[in-house]
């Protein structure tokens, strides 16, 4: 191989790094890769937790899923943020044996929207506020955290949570619209909640009413469409991000060992 050929074929392996191989997707420009899409993830799942604990210290209470863990907490003393956790777990299971395969994100929500929470307690870094109108605002607030923090994750493309994805597949399962299908899900979870002794107060009501609005409100205000982000699961994932960055790292290997036998 002559001394131009050979200093050609150094530079462009010097670019086939580590990053450019298996983290960067191909035709997608850097800024887009998932070497930025997995810390806005964490962040996204930390401001969704964030939101969470600001309601429950709202103290006026919480929606459906929240009463359901907070029941659980009532009955059980395990933490909120392991119930979570292990709610996220089971639906995850259970969509798995449907064939409803979770993405990546389904799984990091799963864990670390519950890890967050306890670590936020733990912490005691959240304050309660006093006063009906301060908790209603404080209780506002932590909606508007946690819409954010859903527009973050769910914006990378990487899966939906758990409860969004037992929704999905319901919708799937039973051909009912998403608003039936979501209206069933949380009357069933605020019953069983209530039974467990979870808290149902004048903000449950506040947030089921302007829940979804704020929510719209915050994704028009950051440019998320969730209808144009694909949300992937893990074989999704691995097909289109995984398996390609294997292939053209085989090939480039291959290539250099060709060149050093010229």
């Amino acid at each position: 191989m002559s001394g131009s050929a050979a200093a050609t074929h150094m530079k462009g392996w010097g670019k086939m790094s580590v990053v450019n191989m298996i983290i960067k997707p191909k035709g997608q420009p850097f800024t887009k890769s998932l070497f930025w899409l997995f810390p806005k993830l964490i962040i996204g799942l930390f401001l969704a937790a964030l939101g969470t604990v600001m309601m429950i210290h709202a103290n006026i209470g919480l929606f459906p899923w929240g009463i359901l863990n907070a029941g659980l907490v009532n009955v059980t003393g395990i933490s909120f943020g392991v119930w979570s956790q292990i709610i996220g777990l089971f639906i995850i299971v259970m969509m798995t044996l449907f064939k409803f395969y979770p993405g990546i994100g389904t799984i990091f929500d799963m864990f670390f929207v519950g890890f967050f929470i306890d670590l936020l307690e733990l912490m005691a870094v959240v304050p309660t506020p006093s006063g009906l109108v301060s908790q209603v605002g404080f209780s506002m607030a932590g909606l508007f955290v946690l819409s954010y923090g859903v527009s973050l994750y769910m914006s990378c493309g990487l899966g939906a949570g758990p409860r969004d994805g037992l929704m999905l597949m319901l919708m799937k399962l039973t051909s009912k619209s998403a608003g039936v299908v979501k209206t069933a899900i949380e009357i069933t979870v605020t019953l069983l909640g209530l039974a467990l002794g979870g808290p149902f107060g004048f903000g449950t009501i506040l947030l089921a009413l302007t829940g979804g609005k704020v929510m719209a409100l915050v994704f028009k205000w950051t440019g998320f469409d969730a209808h144009a982000v694909e949300q992937k699961n893990v074989v999704q994932f691995w097909r289109d991000h995984v398996a390609p960055r294997r292939v053209a790292s085989q090939s480039t290997f291959s290539e250099g060992l060709s060149d050093k036998v010229v």
